[in-house]
């Protein structure tokens, strides 16, 4: 499967740089004016389909990635749990991956008492609660709370589920 996908990868990178010079063309005889209104009109329907298309492989590559990372991810970290001097590395021959795994709160509902306990830990209002204006900054939520695991601490009060969270970072080997 990885032969087919490097295959497919090294035809789409010369797919990607013919395609470009081929822009850059067209933005050249656009400024020339070197077409005609229908001819111009083609070549915008042309270039609005090849980006939809575009658009959908780069979504349906990034759920991927992200699904295959995960995989690996859970993979090293179970492993990790069961030796705990394992690497939290992997080496493949064109990449190398760094695992991670985070816990990730569940916020609670708006309304919910659990809610009003996460906001008066943070000393947020009550009164302004309800209006909306103020929300918790997700990312910033997390990373307080890998700080407070750091440090030893419980979770936020009113934090009363928390789910992990895997990634794997990926670098390009030197050599690939």
């Amino acid at each position: 499967m990885k032969e087919q996908l490097r295959a497919k990868f090294r035809e789409f990178s010369l797919f990607y740089d013919e395609f470009y010079a081929l822009l850059i063309e067209v933005v050249d005889k656009t400024r020339e004016g070197d077409f005609t209104n229908a001819d111009g009109t083609d070549q915008a329907f042309l270039l609005r389909e090849t980006s939809k298309i575009a658009e959908e492989l780069r979504k349906e590559c990034d759920a991927k990635l992200k699904l295959i990372s995960q995989v690996i991810a859970m993979r090293v970290a179970k492993k990790m749990m069961q030796d705990p001097e394992l690497e939290s590395t992997v080496r493949g021959e064109l990449a190398t991956g760094t695992v991670d795994c985070k816990e990730k709160p569940a916020i609670p509902k708006v309304g919910s008492p659990e809610y009003a306990k996460l906001c008066e830990f943070f000393k947020v209002p009550a009164e302004e609660v309800p209006s909306g204006v103020i929300r918790f900054h997700y990312p910033t939520l997390v990373d307080i709370m890998q700080d407070m695991a750091a440090r030893g601490e419980n979770p936020p009060d009113g934090i009363i589920k928390t789910y992990p969270d895997y990634t794997l970072t990926l670098r390009r080997r030197k050599n690939s």
